[in-house]
């Protein structure tokens, strides 16, 4: 998410309400202090769970370039990246040993994988993990929300990608299948509408990635209405969902 300069009140609330919804996030992996932590998906969110822990952790991303690029351009201070692993590689086949780790972080991950390799790459986390932890976005919302999605989707389709938000029950019920046992689920709705300053640039960056990879210009025309109506009518992100399971129903809760 593009970072911008809190100068403004309306960004400031915005700005102060990601902080809440990261916290609710946070709470859920504080509740079993796990020592050592893979995150799935390298990106923002690798920050703030870095930062706010003292576990090792082990970060993968199929992106190695991505992965160069944020060690190269984080923030995090010397002593938080030495106890961070990076591992280049395919969620699908983790090369971690069976019960190598405490939690497993899926933070908006599974939505940009094809749902028909959902279920492996959860089977995969039981295999490497005690627990898991699923954060995504839900499809409800807004009009304008449901606009921005269908965009997105259809533009990530275009170059063969996935942008599909499912409801929670998809998930709780792949859990289920794996014979996993839910230990903390929430739904966590946003309070503050994005800003438009802070929608723009996010939109302009959007545009810039989209493209680099090839979106036919279509969807960019797409993404730029889009914009143009968030001018005059109030944007705001869609819930999230949140689930923390563990691995073995028959191992107690810590």
């Amino acid at each position: 998410m593009t970072c911008l300069r809190k100068t403004h009140t309306v960004s400031k609330n915005y700005f102060d309400d990601m902080k809440r919804v990261e916290n609710e996030i946070l709470s859920m992996i504080a509740r079993i202090k796990p020592r050592t932590i893979v995150d799935i998906g390298v990106g923002e969110s690798t920050k703030s769970f870095v930062s706010s822990s003292t576990a090792h952790f082990i970060s993968i991303d199929v992106n190695c370039n991505k992965i160069a690029g944020f060690v190269r351009d984080s923030s995090l201070d010397i002593a938080r990246l030495d106890n961070l692993e990076f591992v280049c590689a395919d969620a699908l086949n983790p090369p971690l040993r069976s019960n190598s780790a405490d939690l497993v972080i899926l933070h908006f991950v599974l939505h940009e994988i094809d749902p028909r390799f959902h279920l492996d790459i959860l089977a995969g986390v039981k295999r490497v993990s005690r627990y898991v932890l699923i954060v995504e976005p839900t499809p409800n919302g807004s009009e304008l929300y449901r606009r921005l999605w269908y965009v997105w989707r259809e533009a990530m389709r275009s170059i063969g990608r996935f942008e599909e938000y499912k409801e929670p029950e998809y998930w709780l019920q792949l859990l289920n299948r794996l014979n996993m046992h839910i230990v903390e689920e929430k739904t966590i709705s946003w309070r503050v509408p994005v800003p438009y300053e802070v929608l723009e640039a996010m939109v302009t960056t959007w545009i810039e990635e989209w493209r680099r990879e090839g979106v036919p210009e279509r969807y960019v025309h797409q993404l730029e209405e889009f914009l143009e109506e968030a001018k005059t009518k109030q944007f705001r992100w869609s819930d999230i969902f949140a689930v923390l399971a563990l691995s073995n129903r028959n191992v107690s809760v810590s």
